[in-house]
């Protein structure tokens, strides 16, 4: 029987490609909630008309 190298070199390659792949999109995911969260934070500070509704929906 005999394998082919190449083969176990493909497979070897895409695990890698995908592990960072799912690293970077992680890190990208929690970016983008940090940022978003900074974001409403801003609007929150800037525009009391927004504080004033969200403080009305949880009275």
């Amino acid at each position: 029987m005999t394998d082919d190298p190449s083969i176990l070199i493909y497979g070897l390659a895409a695990v890698v490609v995908l592990w960072l792949v799912f690293a970077m999109m992680r890190k990208l995911f929690g970016i983008a909630i940090i940022l978003a969260l900074a974001v409403g934070a801003w609007m929150v500070w800037n525009d009391p008309d927004i504080l004033a509704g969200l403080w009305a929906t949880f009275d």
